[in-house]
């Protein structure tokens, strides 16, 4: 089967930027939910609640296995190995077993966390991304993509792809259940008012946390935000045009840190994948 020889290596430096972005987080996000520690906190899981979604259902048997007293260490090599292929991914060594084996690691770790409650969805973000980074060509000056496999700028593509999905993808659900009642009717100020109620505590540390008040008080102004939000997810594609990418990630940021702040909401987990729409030059 023929090699691909003609890599661009520029392409190749986003992605490798991205690689190194991407398994950090990863990273991040493990010791951020674990501790650092699968096999104790799983420990201290009780089996009633365990509430599988999907595919995770199927983990059944394991998680019997991980929390009987004898079998127990196998939690702990599971940490083990996660946290030493991510590293290796980081840096790139011995790609395509890391990545792999980080890929498995990640579906039955984070998988295992959102099946016992610890709903935390967005970090699946990093998990579909694993499996784009799963077939770039990180060649570091070798080409080691099968004609099969996706070339550095397919790889790219898909990734922003997955970047504005996640943007886009939101308003066609807010239409399809809502229609343009979502802006109209001012269901963001109702959102807001139900989410200080049912998390006030949570909310109540978070900076400008008042500012949800003075909000709600100001139907007008959560309306023009409704609309805003509503048009930016639908127009969101524009990024693809150079003149519109820096003003659209720069609004993007912004509207993620107020969605954090007001809402407790956390989607700031595609935010590894910032290196994507960097230029060419920039990578270099």
């Amino acid at each position: 089967m023929r090699l691909n020889t003609s890599l661009d290596t520029s392409a190749i430096g986003l992605l490798r930027l991205t690689r190194m972005s991407v398994y950090t987080a990863l990273l991040f996000s493990f010791f951020f939910f674990f501790q650092g520690d699968f096999a104790s906190w799983l420990q201290l899981m009780p089996l009633s609640a365990w509430s599988p979604v999907g595919v995770t259902s199927f983990m059944h048997p394991l998680v019997l296995l991980l929390k009987a007293p004898a079998t127990a260490w196998i939690g702990h090599l599971i940490s083990f190995l996660f946290l030493a292929s991510t590293l290796a991914c980081v840096v790139g060594w011995q790609w395509r077993i890391s990545s792999l084996t980080t890929l498995i690691l990640s579906l039955v770790t984070f998988g295992l966390k959102n099946s016992f409650g610890h709903a935390f969805r967005s970090e699946s973000i990093l998990i579909l991304a694993q499996f784009i980074l799963v077939l770039a060509p990180f060649a570091s000056g070798k080409s080691v993509a099968s004609s099969f496999l996706p070339d550095s700028k397919w790889t790219l593509q898909l990734l922003r792809f997955l970047w504005i999905s996640m943007f886009f993808l939101g308003a066609l659900n807010k239409l399809r259940f809502s229609g343009w009642a979502w802006a109209s009717e001012n269901f963001l100020q109702d959102y807001l008012l139900a989410n200080q109620i049912t998390r006030a505590g949570t909310l109540a540390d978070r900076p400008l946390a008042t500012f949800a008040q003075t909000l709600i008080s100001a139907p007008v102004v959560t309306l023009g935000l409704s609309y805003f939000v509503l048009l930016f997810e639908l127009l969101y594609p524009l990024i693809l045009f150079k003149r519109l990418k820096v003003p659209i990630l720069v609004g993007t940021v912004f509207f993620q840190l107020a969605t954090f702040t007001l809402l407790g909401v956390n989607f700031l987990f595609y935010l590894p994948l910032l290196p994507i729409w960097l230029t060419e030059k920039e990578a270099q």
